[in-house]
């Protein structure tokens, strides 16, 4: 009795020591799961791909080369994940003692580029033997000890080790073993290492795993050939040279030349050639192009008269939509100045803040906000046809501001973030013409008889949004072009607008909904712009069915599209590796108004890998960074992931994609206005330790007039709703992994949105977290208890 008390004393003291070791190697786990596949995911047909690695470095020790392949398989995931915390599970088989037998368990790397290579690769070796030491039965017993620990164990790919000649296993069998999409088999040989990979190509394109193989040996044979001390770890993931001929076969052609003109010289030349043609129309009249150019000289002759306007001076313009938006914004560009648009809704304090900064000449307002521009203490002009009539100004000859450079302002642009706090970019004339030459206009399918609705507020880019009365306003001027975000075509219904024939989506994340919304109605295009560029750089054509609505295309004549580590502009991704959009182009803006360091951030010097790829005109030295995440497809489209460390968030263990989660939501509630997903902190949750994914859904008509923060955002649930509620949880689970699946859906009054048409997550974050847990669940239509559901049936 005492050996076997004895016994069992040192057994429960090893699990104490193993339980120790697998909480230590998991310790804020934050890798991302790749790929991502619902919970119920089962192994379809598989494709079989091969790479043969060799080495000329003599013969390998196997111990070596199972953690140098462990190490490398670490790298490619980090490049495919955009994440340096990394998960896979590892396996081990031999014939000889060089390294124990070992079932597959979960292999954690945290990737340090700054690290040695010896370092990384000693330490990747002393894991495997750790996982040894401490090993378990399996992964499923592994993942009882829960928290980080389980999250661990969902990792999503396999990479099999063996060492001498094995039986190679059943394909279909390795996979539904442990039903992951992907096994990597690496048999290592004496002078190097046969590689075979099973791919589900449902889940992973055939060319994704084929570049994987292929960096997977570059990385491999780097690790080995160049363990020095001088040697990082960031140089063992560059691209293959497979990947690079790829890279630089998409980057060898320069952008387009600059075009050095000013957008007031091809307005006026479109005026000239067209002077009768329709330029605008708006619900305080029309005008022809002569009319445009004329009442607009008139302005910029009394502009130049009070003498107040000179080259890179921002002049805002305070006005509702109207007529005279556009001759005030001609009439500033012909009279030297650049123009700046600040929407109505703005509050006085928001316009002064503004007016401040610029420090304008003087602001040009209509005849309704005048009271608001005489209370900035700056000059004003009312803009109207009043106050331009051709007896006052002459006959509206042009002026011909000759002082005006290309390379001199032509506007300032707001642009923020979900967060709204707003930036101010300058752009120069050249950059707006070279950006909107006559490829562009065909891009977009732009002619002579396009009929352009603009949208939203005109003090954001590009045109976000219907506002109250979009139907109204698309049937009565016969619209049948238009650019909004997928937020704000989610409030028109196709059957109520059938003069369009463009749609352009741009401004947000699209999903499976909003392509099969028009598809079949109108030509289908998503835009992918920034405000601090002269126009959009890539677009796609989403018309046909079988569309992918991740793509946002390619690069349009204006630009080059590099994608780079999100934490180093030097270091090229792979194809089909996630990283950061990087745009080359001589579209760019100057950068942000009085904000040198913002802008030193954001535009970037040209890298060297660009110079050493060809020369870089002076004008072309820069790069944009965009702070989105991006990755190549197949096809060579570019796909859109998500803002850099914006949706994407950890719970539960696990790192996840808010929009991913919104998409699956949104398919269950095709009616539904707006959709959001979001981690919730309740009130009442002190330790931050049981946050919340909550789901938000709008499914009422829109409320149009100003947001008042204190009206009352959540619904109340009914007995439908909460049926409808257990109905989705229970299909998400179908196609989502299990972390992804909300904890609770609330029905919303509204959800608040920013001044140019995006989902204020702040705000809605702050509205939520301000309930108790109890609260969210009550308005989630989540009862609480059989006994609760039953005393609710009775009240209803």
């Amino acid at each position: 009795m005492a050996i076997n008390s004895s016994h069992t004393t040192t057994s429960e003291k090893t699990l104490d020591r193993s339980e120790q070791f697998w909480r230590r190697e998991f310790k804020d786990f934050s890798a991302t799961i790749y790929p991502v596949v619902s919970s119920l995911y089962k192994p379809s047909t598989l494709k079989i791909l091969t790479e043969n690695i060799d080495l000329a470095c003599g013969e390998l020790d196997p111990v070596s080369a199972g953690a140098a392949l462990a190490l490398a398989w670490g790298l490619v995931l980090s490049r495919y994940t955009g994440n340096d915390d990394v998960i896979f599970g590892l396996g081990l088989e031999s014939k000889s003692n060089d390294f124990s037998d070992t079932p597959v368990l979960p292999l954690r790397l945290l990737v340090d580029p700054q690290q040695s290579a010896m370092e990384a690769l000693n330490n990747t070796e002393t894991k495997i033997m750790d996982r040894s030491t401490f090993g378990v039965s399996s992964t499923r017993e592994l993942s009882e000890l829960g928290g980080e620990i389980a999250a661990g164990c969902q990792f999503m790919n396999i990479l099999n080790i063996r060492q001498g000649q094995q039986n190679h296993p059943n394909a279909l069998q390795s996979n539904e073993a442990h039903n992951v999409p992907l096994v990597i088999h690496c048999e290592i040989r004496t002078n190097g290492v046969d590689v075979e990979a099973l791919v589900d190509p449902s889940t992973i394109p055939v060319e994704t795993t084929r570049m994987m193989l292929h960096q997977l040996g570059h990385s491999f044979r780097a690790t080995l050939n160049r363990r020095s001390r001088d040697t990082l770890v960031g140089d063992l993931r560059s691209v293959c040279p497979q990947g690079l001929a790829d890279l630089m076969e998409r980057g060898v052609q320069p952008p387009s030349p600059l075009v050095h003109a000013r957008v007031h010289d091809l307005v006026v030349a479109q005026c000239q050639s067209s002077p009768l043609a329709p330029a605008i129309a708006a619900w305080d009249g029309h005008l022809t192009y002569h009319e445009l150019d004329q009442f607009s000289s008139r302005l910029a002759t009394k502009l130049a008269k009070l003498k107040l306007i000179q080259p890179d001076k921002i002049v805002p313009v305070l006005m509702e939509r109207s007529v005279w938006v556009s001759v005030a914004i001609l009439g500033i560009l012909k009279a030297g100045g650049a123009f700046l648009l600040m929407d109505v809704s703005f509050t006085d304090d928001h316009v002064k803040q503004i007016c401040a900064k610029i420090q304008p000449p003087l602001v040009l307002t209509s005849g309704r906000q005048e009271d608001r521009a005489r209370s900035l203490d700056t000059p004003f002009l009312v803009v109207g046809d009043k106050a331009l009539s051709a007896d006052d100004e002459g006959n509206g000859t042009y002026l011909q501001s000759d002082y005006v450079q290309p390379s001199d302002a032509c506007h300032g642009l707001f642009t923020s973030g979900s967060s709204g706090d707003p930036k101010i970019v300058v752009i120069d004339h050249a950059a707006v013409c070279t950006a909107w030459a006559q490829p562009t206009a065909t891009q977009l399918t732009l002619s002579s008889s396009s009929r352009v609705l603009q949208s939203g507020s005109h003090a954001f880019a590009p045109d976000l949004g219907p506002g109250n009365d979009a139907v109204e306003a698309i049937q009565k001027f016969n619209a049948n072009f238009i650019t909004l975000t997928p937020s704000a075509s989610r409030l028109l219904d196709p059957n109520q607008v059938p003069s369009l024939q463009v749609v352009v989506l741009a401004g947000e994340a699209l999903g499976p909904l909003d392509l099969e919304k028009w598809q079949g109605r109108v030509q289908l295009k998503c835009m992918y712009g920034l405000a601090e560029t002269a126009a959009f750089s890539l677009l796609a054509d989403l018309t046909t069915p079988n569309s992918n609505y991740r793509e946002i295309g390619v690069p349009t004549h204006t630009w080059n599209c590099w994608i780079v580590d999100t934490n180093n502009v030097e270091d090229l991704v792979p194809p089909g590796g996630v990283g950061e959009l990087l745009l080359e182009g001589p579209s760019l803006g100057r950068g942000y108004l009085d904000d040198p360091a913002r802008t030193a951030q954001t535009f970037i010097p040209t890298p060297s890998w660009l110079m050493q790829i060809r020369p870089v005109a002076s004008h072309d030295s820069r790069c944009l960074k965009t702070g989105d995440l991006v990755r190549y497809s197949p096809s060579g489209t570019i796909e859109y992931i998500r803002r850099k460390d914006v949706t994407e968030v950890k719970i539960r263990g696990q790192r996840m994609d808010l929009t991913d989660v919104e998409r699956h939501l949104a398919r269950q509630y095709p009616t539904a206005t707006r959709v959001a997903v979001d981690v919730i902190i309740p009130s009442d949750d002190v330790c931050h330790n049981r946050t919340m994914l909550v789901g938000f859904v709008y499914t009422e008509p829109p409320q149009h007039g100003v947001e008042n923060e204190n009206d009352e955002i959540f619904a109340r649930s009914t007995i439908e709703s909460r049926e409808k509620v257990a109905t989705v949880l229970s299909t998400l689970k179908e196609v989502l992994p299990t972390f992804m699946v909300p904890d609770v859906v609330v029905t919303v009054n509204r959800i608040p949105m920013t001044t140019s048409g995006k989902l204020h997550r702040d705000r809605l974050r702050r509205l939520a977290s301000a309930l108790p847990r109890r609260a969210l669940l009550a308005h989630g239509n989540i009862p609480f208890s059989e006994t609760d559901r039953h005393s609710e049936r009775l009240v209803e």
